[in-house]
């Protein structure tokens, strides 16, 4: 299901979610038609248009999902419906940066425009043009609005050296300059998608720019000692204009809640790539350190932004979450209408996007009014005191029974005959549970999947759940 299909009757060009954006553009590069689509010719469309999706095409066109004309929709029960701004545009709106947490998209229909030659590639300046670099960046990412065609380091019109970009081009230190008039199809070669995936996103301020360099150089300086065989790093500073949620309101509206915001944003991230397997944490953990690091610098400097990318964000990050009270209220209401069994909820790996969705579709509109007590055959059992468990840490799955809601509990370390657990006692409130007795509770966090006992009766409203899962120590 990669294929790609021009209609032009309608303007627009029809692509199965199994394609490259690689093969899109070289299918519509030879019609004189394009799309606004991602930059790496490696990456899935699916993917990109649920998560937003950012384009050279961008400030001229807006986001990669608002120039979806429809979408093919496979909804939880196997019924196989279109969504688009007339039919089921709540479903519709809520899939535009909401993810797969809705139905899989299996086809889209994108708008087409004009295409042709545009001018675009990679310039590599020394490590001393930095501070100049950075500086211009940001007087750059300010004057996008004036001129929409510019994008980095890309210009969507054949001009050479367009003006947007005269004084970064004129910066001393320069190693190398692949920029050329070309198509979108050479273009998107030269983009590599990351292997790490860690987001955030700042205001506009030098202050953070300089920072996220000195801990770039630090990161740098790690994995040159630490490190093995080849491996390659950058960092993405990517200008947001207020333009982005305009456009967004002007198509119909998304998920991403942009419009919210006034000024230029930065979207950051650091990715890298490395060889062998075995250092996956050594990597993942200094992308995580960096922007856990840069994070805390923009806030103490007031420059700092909740918005969260979704297609960028590591596991244990919370995109929907940073959308808005209103587009997650939407997100739920579409999410109870078109899948209300849960099936994009509880079916789904505990990974990526599952982590991403936990907080958001299940139960949290109750209130705790007990907490439970450590029982089980062990050992010893060394009780730290009562903890916290909130409802929007897990992803729920009670069978038979809805809005589970998860409270407090007791928090242990216990040493068995052959191995160390932690247990969680949690107590939980059971709301609409007259049909059931008793059940099993699956629920995630991160990679790991726990179950649980589910103890009651006809018409309970309270019952304890046993969660016992390996750990390390607390």
């Amino acid at each position: 299901m990669n294929s790609t299909t021009y209609n032009p009757e309608n303007d627009t060009a029809t692509v199965q979610s199994g394609a490259l954006w690689g093969s899109v553009y070289s299918t519509l590069d030879k019609l004189g038609v394009m799309v606004v689509g991602g930059r790496s010719a490696s990456v899935g469309t699916g993917g990109l248009v649920l998560g937003g999706g950012n384009s050279f095409y961008a400030a001229r066109k807006g986001l990669v999902c608002d120039n979806v004309a429809q979408l093919e929709v496979v909804l939880g029960n196997g019924e196989i419906v279109h969504a688009n701004n007339q039919d089921r545009s709540d479903l519709f709106q809520v899939l535009k940066g909401g993810g797969n947490n809705f139905g899989i998209v299996t086809a889209m229909d994108l708008k087409t425009f004009e295409g042709g030659p545009l001018w675009g590639g990679n310039v590599v300046y020394s490590q001393s043009a930095a501070p100049e670099i950075l500086s211009e960046f940001v007087q750059f990412a300010d004057k996008l609005v004036e001129d929409p065609y510019a994008s980095l380091v890309t210009y969507t019109r054949p001009v050479e050296r367009p003006d947007p970009f005269k004084k970064l081009l004129s910066i001393e230190g320069k190693i190398s300059d692949s920029t050329q008039i070309t198509n979108m199809t050479s273009l998107s070669r030269e983009w590599e998608a990351p292997n790490t995936y860690s987001t955030l996103t700042t205001k506009n301020d030098l202050r953070v720019l300089t920072k996220a360099h000195e801990l770039w150089l630090i990161v740098v300086q790690r994995l040159k000692t630490e490190a093995k065989g080849p491996w390659e790093g950058h960092q993405l500073y990517q200008p947001m204009p207020p333009t982005f949620g305009k456009d967004s309101v002007a198509h119909g509206g998304n998920a991403l809640g942009l419009d919210r915001f006034d000024e230029t944003l930065i979207l950051y991230e650091p990715y890298l790539s490395w060889t062998y397997a075995e250092q996956d944490d050594l990597f993942n953990g200094q992308a995580k350190w960096l922007r856990d690091e840069l994070a805390a610098f923009a806030k103490s400097i007031g420059a700092d932004n909740e918005f969260i990318y979704l297609d960028y964000a590591d596991a244990d990050q919370n995109p929907l979450g940073s959308y808005g009270e209103e587009n997650v209220r939407k997100m739920k209401a579409a999410a109870k209408e078109y899948d209300p069994q849960g099936v994009f909820q509880k079916l789904q790996p505990a990974r990526r996007t599952m982590s991403l969705a936990r907080s958001y579709f299940l139960g949290t509109a109750h209130t705790l009014v007990g907490v439970g007590a450590l029982f089980a055959p062990l050992t010893t059992a060394r009780i730290f005191g009562v903890a916290a468990v909130p409802a929007t840490n897990f992803v729920t799955r009670l069978f038979g029974c809805r809005d589970l809601v998860l409270g407090g509990g007791v928090l242990a370390t216990v040493t068995a005959p052959t191995e160390q657990r932690r247990i969680v006692l949690l107590a939980a409130n059971i709301i609409n549970a007259i049909d059931v007795f008793s059940g099993l509770v699956c629920y995630a966090e991160g990679n790991l999947t726990r179950k649980a006992l589910i103890l009651g009766s006809g018409g309970a409203t309270l019952a304890f759940t046993l969660g016992m899962f390996e750990a390390g120590a607390l």
